[in-house]
């Protein structure tokens, strides 16, 4: 395994998180040493690090990601409701980072470990046909044994230190039920959907949702989204209803809300650019939109418990 250089390009492609206390991106951790990024998998990244010591103060992560602590036990202290908390973090135990979820930990003994990350987008094309998407509320846990997410991770990491040899689709299939097992095991709430009559099946589901989100700044049409899934639209509407509990056009609307909501945390682009990115007429119907879904302006959400400010367009 040969370590890896820290270019600006390799830490660019290595998981990113929102350093509160700065308000600006940067790398998860140093001592990468091994990284799914070469192999360019669809909405997943494995990494593995090595350090001397660890301290994540107040981070926030864009995606859903996994930890597997990798060496031996190792004393860490994780912060909950304010106050730092030691823990004995043991081979094969894992922490779960919901997307969105804020975090901090910390240890000044060497440790190892492999991230599994997971995009959101990732997560709902994975659990589409099987789960309720609004009721899938990832928790955050820390240290905990998980024999069937400890097995998929470290399969994971070996696909990826060994260049993916049985292909793409493999690393897929098993970050899907990865994914899957995250929504029914860790998911908190009403996960199942309930029996149903009708609806779309699982692969219409999934090409309709996977175009909704390789196009949210275009027109995303009823007529587009029906062809995917090869049905008219009216037929596709009724049956998409079915199937996700609303309609198509409040799961765009959705959709574009919550990539929205990355976006204003990133704080790299104006709000007029993030209205036309996530594909809003201009920014004040995004504004709108926004508050009436959100309870507040896109600038407050940006600002609230310190995320860094959107910019102004000049």
């Amino acid at each position: 395994m040969t370590e890896m250089s820290k270019t600006k390009e390799q830490q660019v492609r290595q998981e990113m998180v929102l350093d509160r206390g700065t308000g600006k991106q940067r790398p998860f951790a140093d001592g990468l040493i091994a990284s799914s990024a070469p192999l360019n998998w669809q909405g997943i990244l494995v990494e593995q690090h090595r350090l001397n010591q660890y301290d994540a103060s107040d981070i926030m992560w864009f995606n859903h990601v996994v930890t597997l602590h990798l060496g031996p036990p190792a004393e860490v202290e994780f912060k909950s409701n304010g106050d730092y908390q030691t823990t004995k973090l043991m081979p094969g135990q894992i922490c779960i980072r919901p997307a969105m979820s804020v975090s901090a930990a910390r240890t000044k003994e060497p440790v190892e470990f492999a991230t599994v990350s997971l995009t959101p987008e990732f997560m709902s094309l994975a659990c589409c046909d099987l789960f309720k998407l609004d009721t899938i509320q990832l928790e955050m846990k820390s240290a905990i044994h998980d024999p069937y997410a400890e097995s998929v991770c470290r399969t994971l990491l070996q696909e990826t230190i060994k260049g993916s040899p049985t292909g793409n689709r493999y690393a897929e299939s098993l970050a899907t039920s990865l994914a899957v097992h995250l929504a029914s095991q860790h998911g908190g709430g009403e996960s199942q959907t309930p029996p149903r009559t009708g609806g779309l099946t699982g692969p219409q589901l999934k090409r309709a949702i996977g175009y909704v989100h390789g196009n949210l700044s275009a027109n995303v049409s009823l007529r587009n989204m029906a062809d995917t899934a090869g049905l008219s639209p009216f037929h596709f509407a009724r049956q998409f209803k079915i199937s996700m509990g609303y309609s198509p056009y409040q799961f765009v609307l959705r959709q574009r809300i919550e990539r929205a909501k990355q976006l204003l945390i990133q704080g790299e682009k104006s709000l007029a650019e993030i209205a036309v990115e996530v594909g809003f007429y201009d920014q004040s119907h995004f504004a709108q939109q926004f508050k009436r879904h959100c309870g507040i302006t896109p600038k407050k959400f940006a600002n609230k418990s310190g995320y860094k400010k959107p910019r102004e367009k000049n």
